[in-house]
């Protein structure tokens, strides 16, 4: 059951979004090809832009296919964006990244949550996917950019940005229930919007809990000890000035649980196997303005304080990040346009081992400051767009970084367009790996010791693309991509001198940059508007990395890590209206095997069957993993098959 405790509400703030001119909550087999195209996205510009004039390997999930889908979370959603690889292979940890270098802690993929950035540098887990739970009914889109995006969003967006844009509190008026139940996962959401006085200012409070079984065995035994929970309640208002701008604010909590078993190593004692639940907690509070001035400049500023704890047996965690934005687009002549900003990020840790781990210094703060700059001119009656852009970013674990980035749009003719960019980007190292945390094993006179490297250089990614957006009968639309990434410095696991201190030995391990590699593949996406009530989208990617190694590196797996990503993956969604008060969705997922972790192919089928006999209520029953009684993604647990049953109530 979800404790009570989690009710607990703080403030938080999310940015408001310059409406699209296309609802994109409409049904989506009732968009045509081109208002698809024309739905408005920042996550490529800062700015509003449709996905047509985008030089970037764009793709949006529109809140009617999130729907559809059958979907509970973002990370589970991403299944459906080319070129996502996405591994559900424990209790609470998923892959989700695109373009290799796949693991359990994305720390290559930069989110954002409504503007707020959610990757945090505590350890390398990066994104923490189990905590950003939301009601996915409450979203507007999911924008999503394959390939680099740190000239604009700055450090760790190499290999790709994920803009979540939820609905404003005028979308979300009055009173909503929504439920799934189901084999696998239970989850209620509950929320009511309204007004807060007559000059148009609204608000809605929410709030959603979700109780998750843990996955299988190889022998299809469900591990019930990795069962999971969390709750999450927030309040958002949106208010328009005086002045003409908007400001939104926002109010998040959550609280969530694991149960999980693992050993604590006793320095000079036997090890205990322990069966505990682990308990984390989080608020986030933020500002957003944003003020539009007559001669059509902008200015924007975007502020964020996020508190998340964890507490295990072993070692508790506090991270503190605060991040403050500034932004402002300016028309320098009718052909062109200026976006230009400063940034501030801050983030304060502590990490108190009490058993078997320690980490020196036990508390510590980093900082970063950045600048960028984003030209963008258009030629040829606009048929013709040059973008010249870059991020520079000064932090006090690898100094100053500047990642540039040249993009180029040829719209060929109205059916065809053509782009091309290239672009460096940096993921700065974790504070793990920076500072230094030792484990007692299993012998009472033995330490591991993990020496972090302050001297660590970030990783570099050099990537070169070249899209092309066509239209070849107005019923079809191909999105093709080609991508190539030369990386360095990527960062390794070397061993250090082994040493003894009285009757205790210590073997010590640390991190080096002497890894690099080359990545290449293809992302191509197929829309097809087979009828007016049948629309089929698809995906298919081909990928493929050659890992190098200095020969002064002690590691002996880096070579093998370029097998973490499948050559191959593919997707076909179908969604149907069966008159005007069913739909029929299904959706079909391949990944080839990931030969460094064993895990072979698999085929994932999903199906849902919706009724909505009037305006307000909606039934759903669906069935995720049909074919397959249960099978591994990423290594580690299997993923079972799920059958569900779904309602929501809306007045």
């Amino acid at each position: 059951m979800i404790p009570a405790s989690f009710l607990v509400l703080s403030v938080f703030a999310a940015p408001v979004r310059v409406e699209p001119d296309v609802e994109v909550e409409d049904d989506i087999t009732e968009l045509s090809l081109e208002e698809l195209m024309n739905i408005e996205v920042s996550v490529a510009s800062r700015s509003q832009q449709s996905i047509a004039d985008a030089p970037a390997a764009v793709y949006v999930l529109t809140g009617d296919e999130l729907r559809r889908s059958g979907h509970s979370s973002i990370q589970e959603a991403l299944r459906m964006v080319p070129g996502f690889l996405v591994g559900h292979w424990q209790s609470v940890t998923w892959d989700a990244t695109s373009r290799g270098f796949t693991s359990a802690f994305n720390h290559n993929i930069l989110v954002l949550i409504d503007g707020v950035n959610v990757y945090t540098m505590m350890g390398t887990e990066g994104v923490r996917w189990h905590l950003q739970e939301i009601d996915l009914a409450d979203v507007e889109r999911i924008e999503v950019i394959r390939g680099p995006g740190a000239a604009l969003w700055g450090q760790n967006a190499v290999n790709g940005v994920i803009n979540v844009v939820t609905k404003s509190s005028a979308q979300t008026q009055g009173l909503a229930v929504r439920a799934i139940v189901g084999g696998e996962l239970e989850k209620t959401a509950l929320r009511y919007g309204g007004a807060l006085d007559d000059s148009g200012s609204t608000y809605r409070v929410w709030g959603v809990g979700s109780l998750h079984d843990g996955l299988a065995t190889a022998g299809g035994h469900e591990l019930d000890h990795e069962n999971w929970w969390i709750g999450r309640v927030g309040a958002r208002a949106d208010i328009p000035l005086a002045s003409g701008g908007t400001l939104a604010l926002f109010a998040n909590a959550f609280e969530a649980g694991r149960e999980h078993n693992y050993q604590i190593d006793y320095q000079y004692q036997p090890s205990v196997a322990v069966h505990t639940t682990t308990p984390e907690r989080g608020q986030t509070l933020a500002t957003h303005w944003e003020v539009p001035h007559a001669n059509g400049d902008l200015d924007r500023v975007t502020s964020s304080f996020q508190h998340v704890v964890q507490d295990r047996k072993d070692y508790d965690t506090r991270v503190d990040i605060f991040d403050v934005d500034w932004m402002r687009r300016q028309a320098l002549a009718s052909w062109n346009t200026l976006s230009y900003g400063l940034g501030w990020r801050f983030v304060g840790w502590e990490f108190d081992g009490d058993f078997s781990y320690n980490h020196a210094p036990e508390a510590s703060t980093n900082w970063s400051v950045r600048a960028f700059a984003f030209d963008e001119s258009a030629f040829a009656d606009g048929a013709v767009r040059v973008v010249l852009g870059a991020e520079v970013e000064n932090n006090d674990l690898t100094g100053t970084e500047v990642q540039p980035t040249l993009r180029t749009l040829w719209a060929i003719e109205e059916s065809t367009t053509l782009w091309a960019a290239a672009s460096r980007a940096v993921r700065t190292p974790s504070l793990l790996e920076s500072y230094d945390y030792s484990q007692y094993a299993l012998a009472p006179d033995d330490l591991l010791l993990w020496h972090g490297n302050e001297d660590l250089d970030s990783e570099e990614v050099l990537a070169y693309e070249l899209g092309l957006r066509w239209r070849p009968h107005e019923r079809v639309s191909v999105d093709a991509v080609v991508f190539y990434n030369d990386l360095d410095n990527v960062v390794t696991n070397e061993d250090g001198t082994p040493f003894t201190v009285g009757a205790t030995n210590y073997t010590p391990f640390t991190y080096g940059n002497l890894g690099s590699a080359e990545a290449w593949g293809f992302e191509l996406a197929i829309d097809t508007v087979l009828t007016d009530d049948w629309r089929v989208r698809s995906a298919v990617t081909h990928f493929e990395q050659n890992n190098f190694l200095d020969p002064s590196s002690t590691d002996t797996s880096f070579l093998l890590n370029d097998d973490l990503f499948p050559e191959n993956i593919a997707n076909l969604r179908s969604y149907c209206d069966l008159g005007s008060d069913w739909e029929l969705d299904l959706g079909l997922y391949f990944v080839d095997p990931i030969r460094e972790y064993a895990t072979p192919s698999y085929v994932r089928s999903d199906a849902r069957l919706g009724y909505a006999p009037n305006a307000d209520w909606r039934f759903s029953i669906g069935v995720q993993n049909a074919n397959d009684p249960y099978h591994p993604e990423d290594g580690g647990a299997y993923v079972e098959r799920n059958v569900w049953f779904g309602f929501a109530w809306s007045k």
